[in-house]
């Protein structure tokens, strides 16, 4: 299930990239829920990690870090949907070192906690004002195939 989904995730990539960038942007995509450190991706592109940092900052306009950190999230997201998966397990699956730290990132990049996500979804499900589509197709990508499914 997670192979499918990260690969769903994959194929979703919006940006293109130059060299060295895109081969980073490929990596965490593929490497969504492993740990991913700018040594690891100094190895792979064969640069200094200081020199790759400032080249991502630039053409991205945020931190190595931040892009990991805000592509896990996006993919985890899917997860809060399924109620037999905690959200100590979704931090687990991507990699968090545990579910506080994985909510405090969370909600750095959303603006509301996992629980908030997962209580606010799951209780609204049947729900079918134009917000609450607007969230299940636009936040939680995912939703719309597995209701259709």
């Amino acid at each position: 299930m997670v192979k499918i989904f990260t690969d769903m995730v994959n194929n979703a990539s919006e940006h293109k990239y130059k060299y060295p960038i895109s081969k980073i942007v490929d990596y965490i995509y593929q490497n969504v829920t492993s740990k991913i450190t700018v040594s690891d991706l100094s190895h792979l592109t064969h640069l200094s990690p200081d020199y790759i940092s400032r080249v991502f900052n630039q053409e991205v306009g945020m931190s190595i870090t931040d892009y990991i950190q805000k592509k896990k999230v996006e993919a985890s997201k899917s997860f809060l949907l399924f109620r037999d998966i905690s959200i100590t397990d979704v931090a687990a699956i991507f990699d968090f070192c545990n579910h506080g730290y994985y909510s405090r990132v969370f909600k750095k990049h959303t603006g509301y906690s996992p629980a908030e996500s997962e209580s606010f979804i799951m209780h609204r499900s049947s729900d079918s004002s134009p917000l609450i589509t607007y969230i299940k197709l636009q936040i939680l990508p995912c939703y719309g195939k597995i209701i259709a499914d």
